[in-house]
């Protein structure tokens, strides 16, 4: 999964995304999640074809090294998958 140089901006009153930690997490629930997340449309794994349970293979590894994080988004008040980079931008205290 590729940060792609995104930068995505919340102004201060903005609440920021919470953490949720993976293991807190039903393993259907982050199942369902995944699954959610592969189905939206855009995210597109390239040239090459991947199956629905590739693809979910795919992430809950990137969840399991840390490299995505479970987030819940009080502006959507709903969880979201992220990159941590993006989420460390998200809550840093600018000043």
């Amino acid at each position: 999964m590729e940060n792609n140089n995104i930068h995505v901006e919340l102004d201060e009153d903005s609440p920021k995304p919470v953490l949720i930690p993976k293991d807190k997490i039903p393993k259907d629930t982050l199942m369902a999640l995944i699954e959610a997340f592969v189905l939206r449309e855009g995210t597109d794994y390239g040239t090459i074809e991947y199956s629905l349970e590739e693809k979910q293979k795919h992430v809950l590894k990137l969840i399991e090294s840390g490299d995505v994080v479970v987030t819940f988004d009080f502006v959507t008040e709903s969880p979201s998958l992220m990159t941590f980079s993006t989420y460390k931008e998200l809550t840093q205290v600018r000043q």
